[in-house]
């Protein structure tokens, strides 16, 4: 899959202009999932939509600590209150994309800036709470990885994701947000089967580390081993899925979504790998 291709248009529309590429799955918001199921009905297209993502931030939008997930627990918790949970079934959605809590926001000077032992408590208790829900659902609650100074390491993760032992707890492995702190390829081996769904992208280490500006649009330039991170994913047997996510912040301050031409050649890359 690649994601964000039709980023900001509706998703009818976005379907029609990408009819050329083989799409497998579809990760939409979560206020465009009953949209793709009109539209994949209509146009019969073979569309299982794999992912939503909860919330217009996906969890980090202007939430207070003691509400670090309440995106997600909107959409479950709608799910099952709604009537919405049959739409859900009917598609056979597998994950909820969930962005835990962050210490600090470094682009957003308006965010509170938390310790960690207080993210650390507050996103083990939204999850708690959506955990029965999820089981309930059958759908994945899968937390990603992302550049929020809080669960860096792999072993912070098994940590954090021991506590619920739930199969339907686990993570949103988004392999070049990894490569700040970690190599994307350790994690596996440590997290196996609480890796739910598999974001892929490049990273480059300019300045001794990398910054923002090193997400380009690329999806073969950078440091990450795609053939040692799909090797450990081999190992633990995984079968879920692999989507894309190109934003491209190297282009800053002339950053343009959706691109049409930038869709295509991530289709293309993506079948080198």
């Amino acid at each position: 899959m690649v994601s964000g291709l039709a980023a900001h248009l509706g998703v009818e529309r976005g379907l029609v202009q990408h009819h050329q590429h083989a799409f497998l799955g579809l990760l939409v918001g979560s206020n465009g999932v009953g949209q793709g199921l009109l539209v994949a009905q209509g146009n019969h297209h073979a569309v299982v939509v794999q992912g939503i993502v909860a919330g217009e931030h996906g969890g980090l939008g202007g939430q207070a600590a003691e509400q670090i997930l309440a995106p997600a627990g909107n959409v479950l918790l709608q799910a099952l209150g709604a009537g919405t949970l049959l739409l859900l079934l009917h598609l056979c959605v597998e994950t909820v994309l969930v962005v835990p809590g962050a210490t600090r926001v470094a682009w957003d000077p308006s965010r509170p800036v938390l310790t960690y032992k207080t993210v650390w408590e507050q996103t083990t208790k939204s999850v708690r709470e959506l955990v029965p829900v999820a089981e309930k659902l059958k759908v994945n609650l899968a937390l990603e990885n992302v550049w929020n100074r809080f669960l860096i390491s792999p072993m912070e993760w098994k940590l954090f994701l021991d506590q619920f032992k739930s199969e339907y707890v686990g993570i949103y492995f988004d392999v070049g947000n990894a490569c700040l702190n970690c190599r994307p390829q350790d994690f596996p081996e440590i997290l196996g089967s609480y890796i739910k769904a598999v974001h892929l992208k490049n990273f480059e280490e300019n300045d001794c580390g990398g910054g923002l500006h090193d997400f380009g649009d690329d999806l073969l330039k950078g440091v990450v081993d795609f053939k040692a991170v799909f090797a450990e994913l081999d190992k633990i047997g995984y079968k879920g899925p692999f989507t894309v996510e190109m934003i491209p912040f190297c282009r800053l301050p002339d950053l343009v979504l959706p691109d049409q031409a930038l869709a295509d050649k991530m289709a293309v890359q993506l079948a080198t790998l």
